[in-house]
């Protein structure tokens, strides 16, 4: 009996290491898992580092969500919308090296605070759009992915194209949640006033209506009463 339950232990472990290792990245790269957007053709997909890339992501000092319980990074190098009718896969960025953070989707994670994702940065699906978090070497140009570089927001057609940044450069965001629409965004942000390009500042609160045309979409500063 003993035996038994011996093999049954070792049969589910390798089950669930086997399964965890789906998301782990390959040191070649590839793609992370997908997410089908509103059950229609059009899926999301991440870009894992590949050798070149995992370097130039800084392993020191990063913030937890730079990496799993395991140890590997967790932001993907690029996103991806895969259209499950023609077949196409369109790449979102095209930017030299940036680090996306991977879709915690639905709308309701993304507009109700837990303890795990009370302070956590993602992506996700909104109602008309996709909202990346973003993290770009554009502001500090120092070939490095860490925590000094700032989260930028852009959007994008869920069909992946049209990808537009719609928070301000040189603003970190810390924080941001959906309204119960999905139509809409309340954000905080952290301004590099002194352009030390450290942000260190207070947080200030912003929001940003996500109109259908992605070309109106602008975000706006809360003002104390």
């Amino acid at each position: 009996m003993k035996k038994l339950k011996f093999f049954f232990f070792l049969a589910c472990s390798f089950s669930v290491l086997s399964c965890m290792g789906q998301f782990k990245f390959s040191p070649l790269g590839g793609y992370a898992f997908s997410l089908r957007i509103d059950s229609s053709q059009f899926f999301i997909l991440g870009g894992q580092p590949n050798k070149t890339e995992k370097t130039k992501f800084a392993t020191e000092n990063r913030p937890q969500e730079f990496s799993s319980y395991f140890g590997e990074v967790t932001l993907w190098s690029n996103a991806y919308i895969f259209n499950d009718s023609t077949e196409k896969l369109v790449k979102i960025f095209n930017l030299p090296l940036i680090g996306v953070y991977p879709v915690i989707n639905t709308m309701q994670t993304l507009m109700y605070d837990n303890y795990y994702y009370q302070r956590s940065i993602s992506s996700g699906i909104a109602k008309d759009v996709l909202v990346f978090a973003v993290k770009t070497d554009s502001y500090n140009n120092d070939g490095l992915i860490d925590s000094d570089d700032p989260v930028y927001l852009f959007v994008s057609k869920k069909d992946g194209t049209g990808a537009k940044q719609i928070t301000p450069n040189g603003m970190n965001v810390t924080n941001w949640r959906l309204n119960k629409g999905g139509a809409g965004i309340l954000l905080t942000i952290q301004n590099d006033k002194n352009e030390d390009k450290k942000f260190l500042e207070d947080e200030e609160l912003y929001q940003i209506n996500l109109d259908p045309n992605i070309s109106k979409i602008k975000s706006t500063a809360v003002l104390p009463q």
